[in-house]
């Protein structure tokens, strides 16, 4: 029965996204602000309490996960113009990527009330390993087949 939850609650949520290839498993429940800025290839996994907050103010996907992929548990992206993840990426659980930062710059204002801006885009290259707890900061590439150690913040 969870088998079959799990194909219809993937199937349901493929027709959000701007692309979507084959094999898509997802495992309920998952979070998305503009899913139609996701583009999705073959083969993916995205594993439950994942949130994906994309950008609303550019044209093209912000988001783009390759194929054979797997995103681990409350994993955390921030797409507000560019992260890029190639193919073969695994991903642990808690993973945090952003390419975007809150502003800090005036001392007079509380930062929750500053908003936040683009910093540049993130880019996991394929085959890469991102440990369980990783924080990857805005501008940051993740060469092929790297490890990114549990906990770590790049």
């Amino acid at each position: 029965m969870r088998r079959l939850l799990k194909i219809i609650y993937s199937l349901y949520n493929r027709k959000k996204f701007s692309y979507c290839g084959r094999n898509l498993r997802i495992h309920f429940p998952i979070k998305m602000y503009n899913p139609n800025k996701i583009k999705i290839g073959d083969d993916v996994s995205i594993f439950e309490h994942c949130w994906f907050n994309c950008g609303d103010n550019i044209n093209e996907p912000s988001l783009l996960i390759g194929n054979g992929c797997s995103i681990g548990r409350f994993a955390h992206i921030n797409a507000y113009q560019k992260v890029i993840i190639h193919d073969k990426v695994l991903f642990g659980e808690r993973v945090h990527i952003s390419d975007a930062t809150h502003i800090y710059e005036n001392y007079n204002i509380p930062i929750i009330d500053q908003g936040a801006k683009f910093i540049g885009k993130v880019e996991i290259k394929q085959g890469a390993w991102i440990g369980s707890g990783a924080v990857i900061l805005p501008g940051i590439t993740v060469g092929k087949n790297a490890i990114v150690a549990a906990n770590a913040v790049v």
